[in-house]
């Protein structure tokens, strides 16, 4: 059996080894199968494993021999988040209200089907709080899940095993979902590239809902160029050709040595550190920027930014809305009954902050009305300052210790990320490096809806000149 290196490999090396014959697609899967044996314990990313992937993986073998020709994503291992039904394997939604229910077997999510026509083999099921609810990994069929960069930390909600696992190299690529930051967040705090695409380019068939006209599935990869390939899969075959990226891939222009610039970035401050290390970080990082030939970053102030954006948040009420009407078809239960009997970790914030919020007409009216303006004014803002995306710290603070987490966490913890989804924008999360103590973090870019290959291009002059990432050490 052919001895693999999985540290960091990209899609790219894989395919280049499957070209010259050093290893086949059963060989990787194996060898990934083996480092999750070894190194699941310690992280408690991964919720189930495909008992059919050798034999997926096999069969893509014997194609390949027949064609010697390779899909987009051929013999590719991914994890996904458990909230993405699939048939191989159960679907918990992160709660054992769930779990100990018999909704299974479930058809393959839309997102799966495309990643399996690709040639993608789904390794396994990954963690997430419960119903996707959280900022932080606790669930009720999982308990925690542990940060590969520092265990007694949280690697973050609510695609916590994604981020988990992919930082750890326990998969080539994974997938996870964003309503609030839950892509994006978990990037920040493991060192990992992750994409928050615009709402609409990727199915949510057969995936759970949180807030529906914010929900949206993404990639989570270590290179921007892998989260790129992953996305030209991901999206929706029916999107209008007008929509497809130019070049026919997402990273048709992503080419170390031909950076797609010039870049102008525009800085909001005002989404900013709470932790002295991570400002201290960051402060090298966007001076490093400002410092290169092809980067121009301006400061841009929008005074009423942060009040905008509280009124303007729909999560309570429509997750209310959304997560209820799912629970009721789908679960045969509802969120009233789960805040009830208490079902949830005791240190979510999100189950009882939506089970038990009231509003009107009025309220959410009033939401919609604050959200069109964050939108005109952030639009203006980009504007008058010639500037193509807003750059900002994805999170201002690394990943807390487990044992700090509380429900009060959840509501006050500084997740940036939340601008994107309020906007209902998309947004990319750069690793940028690490705190003196060892701890990932996180740049966002933002940028109007389908500017997703814009974002890719400014993501990856980013991650060129930052070079953020290294693997953690957790072996």
């Amino acid at each position: 059996m052919a001895r693999i290196d999985l540290s960091e490999l990209t899609i790219a090396r894989v395919h280049t080894a499957f070209h010259r014959g050093d290893y086949s697609a059963a060989d990787l899967v194996q060898a990934y199968l083996r480092r999750i044996d070894q190194m699941n314990p310690r992280l408690n990313a991964i919720l189930a494993i495909n008992p059919n992937a050798v034999q997926e993986a096999q069969a893509l073998d014997d194609a390949f021999r027949a064609s010697r020709t390779l899909r987009p994503l051929h013999g590719v291992p991914v994890l996904v988040k458990d909230n993405i039904s699939t048939s191989a394997m159960p679907t918990t939604y992160g709660s054992k209200v769930a779990a100990s229910r018999p909704i299974l077997p479930l058809d393959d999510a839309q997102v799966i089907k495309q990643l399996e026509g690709a040639g993608a083999i789904i390794l396994g099921k990954t963690t997430l709080p419960d119903w996707a609810t959280d900022f932080f990994s606790a669930s009720t069929v999982s308990t925690w899940t542990q940060n590969p960069y520092d265990l007694a930390r949280d690697p973050g909600g609510s695609s916590s095993g994604t981020a988990a696992g992919i930082a750890a190299n326990l998969a080539l690529v994974g997938v996870g979902t964003d309503t609030g930051g839950s892509i994006r967040l978990p990037s920040s705090f493991c060192s990992l590239v992750g994409m928050r695409p615009t709402v609409g380019l990727t199915s949510l068939d057969g995936v759970s809902p949180f807030v529906g006209c914010q929900d949206t599935v993404g990639p989570m990869c270590r290179t921007v160029t892998d989260a790129a390939r992953l996305l030209d899969t991901l999206v929706l075959p029916t999107s209008p050709q007008s929509l497809a990226p130019s070049g026919g891939s997402y990273a048709a222009h992503l080419l170390p040595d031909c950076l797609p610039g010039p870049v102008c970035l525009g800085h909001l401050p005002q989404l900013g550190a709470e932790e002295a290390a991570v400002e201290a970080l960051f402060t090298q990082v966007l001076t490093r920027l400002r410092g290169h030939a092809s980067v121009t970053v301006r400061d841009l102030d929008i005074p009423s930014l942060s009040s905008t954006l509280a009124a303007a948040s729909i999560m309570l009420s429509r997750g209310q809305h959304d997560l209820d009407d799912f629970l009721r078809t789908t679960v045969g239960t509802s969120l009233k009954t789960i805040y009830r009997n208490q079902a949830y970790p005791p240190t979510n914030f999100g189950i009882p902050g939506v089970a038990t919020h009231a509003s009107t007409l009025t309220d959410r009216s009033t939401a919609s009305n604050a959200r069109d303006a964050l939108d005109r004014i952030i639009t203006a803002h980009l504007g008058q300052a010639g500037v193509e995306v807003l750059v900002f710290l994805t999170t201002g603070r690394a990943a807390p210790r487990q044992e700090e987490i509380t429900p009060e966490m959840g509501v006050t913890f500084p997740v940036h990320a939340m601008l994107a989804s309020t906007l209902q924008w998309p947004a990319i999360s750069v690793p940028i490096g690490f705190t003196a103590t060892g701890l990932p973090v996180g740049l966002e870019i933002l940028g109007r809806p389908l500017s997703d290959q814009r974002l890719l291009e400014v993501a990856f002059v980013i991650e060129q000149i930052v070079q953020g990432r290294r693997p953690p050490t957790v072996d």
